[in-house]
């Protein structure tokens, strides 16, 4: 049996150089500290990119070897922001990297001119904007449109605003009128003029004092009007208030009453009272 072999000073020497070598590393190794570094911004929740990779939200916290380092923060409605930032090997960092105030940008608007053929009030989405003819700053898109004017019908459209720098629209509003006919029965006629026609012809009809045709319906701006009969020595004459859309029946209705309103004395009686009373003066 061999027996163990025994170590040369000079190799127990190597020995102990190894090992020491290797407790100097590991206690090297054990100092070696990754820092924390902190990402804060004006703007809460701007994304965050380290050398072009995306790596979180605001605030955000990452640990990061000692160097230098280009970030970017990017945020909804504003610029991206760009720094280079250095980590040194001390502890925690934090970094404010801001965004510069949004800029509010107006839209462009188009001159847009509104007409119709009388004087109406303009309304755009339920707003009044003034009276045609009128011209009006108007951003591009589609509105609602209402045109307004006493004696005629309401208009509604869609007014559509394109992006030509001056546009003109033009709209044509109806009258609001009513229906009118006059009846004339028969019974009121006069008999001796033959024809129905001709005597209805005789029939005089006023609007406002504005004669019409009283042989036919007849359109009549809608409100409250003076509405005149005439035929030979008889005349009528009412207020109606009209209402846009209907149609109305004017209906003479005549009587003739045979009231008693005295007691008659005979001719005989009177011209004798009379010759009496000649004598007397003579």
């Amino acid at each position: 049996m061999k027996s163990p072999r025994r170590l040369s000073r000079r190799s127990l020497t190597v020995a102990a150089a190894v090992l020491c070598f290797t407790l100097i590393a590991t206690d090297a190794l054990a100092q070696v500290v990754v820092p924390q570094v902190t990402f804060q911004s004006n703007v809460r929740g701007a994304t965050v990119f380290v050398n072009g990779q995306r790596r979180g939200t605001t605030a955000l916290t990452l640990r990061l070897r000692a160097g230098n380092y280009n970030v970017r923060l990017e945020a909804a409605g504003r610029a991206a922001v760009t720094r280079t930032i250095r980590v040194t090997s001390t502890g925690r960092q934090a970094f404010q990297i801001d965004f510069t105030a949004a800029r509010a940008t107006r839209p462009a608007t188009r001159q847009v001119s509104i007409a119709a053929n009388t004087g109406a009030m303009v309304f755009i989405n339920g707003q009044e904007r003034g009276e045609t003819p009128v011209t009006l700053p108007i951003v591009a898109g589609e509105y609602q449109l209402q045109l307004e004017a006493p004696g005629f019908l309401p208009l509604a459209a869609t007014l559509t605003v394109s992006n030509q720098a001056r546009q003109f629209y033009e709209f044509e509003l109806s009258p609001a009128l009513a229906t009118l006919i006059v009846d004339l029965p028969d019974r009121f006629l006069n008999k001796r003029l033959g024809d129905p026609r001709v005597a209805r012809g005789q029939l005089q009809l006023l609007i406002d004092g504005e004669p019409m045709d009283a042989g036919q319906p007849v359109l009549v701006p809608a409100g409250v009007r003076l509405i005149t009969v005439v035929s030979g020595g008889f005349g009528f004459s009412q207020e109606a208030n009209l209402q846009s859309g209907i149609e109305y029946t004017l209906r003479m209705v005549m009587a003739m009453e045979v009231l008693e309103t005295g007691v008659t004395r005979p001719v005989a009686e009177v011209n004798t009272q009379r010759g009496v009373r000649r004598s007397q003066r003579r």
